[in-house]
């Protein structure tokens, strides 16, 4: 009998303790995916900052590269924008390890755990991470593109031609586009990532 107590005991202290990790897995999973949604918004408004304000300051600072001009807005704005994607990249990498936590609680063969709910989440991350990467490319493309478009602005004695020009300006604008369009998926997905682990939080609070 005793034996039998101890082992039903330790199943129970098992259980309990995969549900209090998977409740503060859940905290961590919304905490971090509220902090990426920031860095996506931070990153869109810089980006229609720095658009809005290049074709006055180009004429402020004529034959002048604004992405080293440190007093121009353009520049602040940029800088912003590449703060927040550093930011991304960190956040990107902690949701990978929220996301492989909550794949080792699931794994444990444990009675009356919300595995549904575990599972959907769990995808959901995986998706996510897969879109992240796609942004991360699509922005550091972007990044690329625009600084030589801004080097050739600067140059006027340059030997690129207008035709050359005004293609690497719809290049970037291309760019710009697949960026905003990138950050609208990561925000539908994040979203509902965001409701799934509300949901198991209030499933694993409440012991159903």
């Amino acid at each position: 009998m005793l034996l039998v107590a101890l082992v039903t005991l330790s199943a129970c202290s098992t259980k309990q303790g995969a549900k209090d990790q998977l409740l503060e897995n859940s905290k961590t999973v919304l905490k971090d995916i509220k902090a990426q949604k920031k860095n996506l918004n931070v990153i869109k408004n810089q980006m229609e900052a720095s658009q809005a304000r290049f074709p006055k300051e180009q004429k402020k600072y004529p034959k002048q590269n604004l992405l080293n001009v440190t007093t121009s807005k353009t520049y602040q704005a940029v800088t912003k924008r590449k703060d927040a994607f550093t930011s991304f990249k960190d956040t990107q990498n902690d949701l990978k390890m929220d996301q492989t936590t909550l794949t080792k609680i699931s794994n444990q063969d444990l009675p009356d755990m919300p595995k549904e709910l575990m599972n959907s989440l769990i995808q959901s991350l995986h998706l996510s991470a897969l879109d992240q990467r796609t942004f991360a490319n699509f922005l550091t493309e972007m990044t690329q593109n625009e600084a030589t478009y801004y080097n050739l602005l600067s140059n006027p004695d340059t030997s690129t031609s207008a035709t050359e020009l005004d293609a690497q300006e719809n290049r970037l604008n291309q760019y710009y586009g697949a960026v905003y369009q990138q950050i609208e998926i990561m925000n539908v997905n994040l979203n509902t990532a965001q409701k799934q682990a509300q949901r198991l939080q209030k499933s694993v609070a409440s012991g159903s």
